[in-house]
Formats: C-alpha cells, structure tokens, sequence
C-alpha cells in the first residue's frame, strides 16, 4: 500500500496539491476542483472540516517520501556518548 502511496505521489497534480497543503498554502483556490476531488478520492486528503492530510500515517509517511533524497544526503555526526566501536560511552 505505501509503494502504491509513493508512485501516486510522483503525479505531478497529486504532488502539486500535496507539496502546498504541506507548506500551508491555499489549496481549493489554486488548484482546478477536479485535481482536489482526484487527490480525495485517492484517500490522501480529506476536506472535512477543512482540507487536510487524511489521516495520522499519511501525515508520517508523505513528508518522509517527499524529503527522502534530501534526507540521505545531510551530513550525520555521530553522538558525542558514542565510541568508536558503537558502544554507549
């Protein structure tokens, strides 16, 4: 099912919609009615009481696929309570 969430993601009307919900931007007002009732029917947003991330695991796993390729690439310092070896210090 998440697979499928991914490749749906990759629409270019689905991504628009979503990429804007996300930064807080008007969504009905800028996109054609027919996209929104498209991304609805896919069960990705609801728009009851107002247009939304349909549900909790969406509002987890949407952000994480759309930043994954900036995500693998930001510099990760080890924590300073962890030796070399991996152990806890």
């Amino acid at each position: 099912h998440l697979d499928q969430l991914t490749d749906k993601l990759r629409e270019p009307r689905v991504a628009r919609i979503v990429h804007a919900l996300l930064q807080g931007e008007p969504v009905q007002e800028r996109f054609p009615t027919d996209d929104v009732q498209y991304v609805e029917d896919l069960g990705l947003i609801a728009s009851r009481p107002q247009i939304r991330i349909a549900n909790r695991i969406y509002r987890e796993v949407i952000p994480r696929e759309l930043t994954w390729t900036i995500q693998t690439v930001l510099p990760y310092e080890q924590p300073w309570y962890v030796r070399p070896d991996r152990r806890l210090d």
